[in-house]
Formats: structure tokens, sequence, C-alpha cells
């Protein structure tokens, strides 16, 4: 059978490790079957999971501005097994009293937003 002891518990944990080939970022499919004395079910349908967590937070952002730009950089975290797909930049209103998303597509792209 799989690389879980036979019992009859119904969770297991499994660790990174090489050994037994859970390794962050990677995808694995798991399934279950069960047995009594009359012998093994069917596999239950799999589950895809990643091996991974919420990314760190980044560190604070840092700016440079110009009297027309201000550029605003910050560190990539921890990705915790798994590639970082977006980042959400939130702006404090000039009122203070409320944060706004920047809306623009923030990939390098587009030259004005990069510049």
């Amino acid at each position: 059978m799989g690389i879980s002891p036979l019992s009859t518990v119904t969770s297991y944990s499994v660790t990174d490790s090489a050994a037994t080939s859970v390794l962050p970022g990677k995808l694995h499919r798991i399934r279950v079957a069960a047995k009594n004395k009359y012998g093994w079910s069917s596999y239950s349908e799999s589950l895809a999971i990643y091996a991974a967590a919420v990314p760190e937070a980044p560190a604070a952002p840092t700016t440079a501005q110009n009297e027309f730009d201000m550029r605003i950089s910050w560190v990539a975290p921890d990705n915790n097994g798994l590639a970082v797909t977006a980042y959400e930049i939130l702006i404090l209103q000039k009122d203070g009293a409320a944060w706004a998303a920047y809306t623009a597509t923030c990939d390098g792209s587009d030259a004005t937003i990069v510049s």
C-alpha cells in the first residue's frame, strides 16, 4: 500500500523530508483506501495539494521619487514553497482615513507604471 502505516486512525501527519518525498512546492496527490476483515475498499477520489503555505509578509517598502513619479520597492518575502504570483499595493489616501488599492497591473509590462 502507500507510505502511511496501517492504522485505524483517520488522520496522518507527514513532514517535509526527502525520505517521504514531501518537499516544499511539489504537487502531491493523495487518496485513501479502507480495510476490514473482508479486504480492501476501492481508493477514494484523489486530492491534489501543494506542500506549501501562505507566503511571509514582505518587509516594509522603500520609495524613491522625483518631481513626477514615485517608485515603490520591496524585497520579495519567503514564498513558503510556492512562487508568489501577485502583490497588492495599498496607498493611504491624502485624508489619512482610508487605504486604497493601486489598481494598475504592476508586472513591469507597462512602461508608464514602471517609470
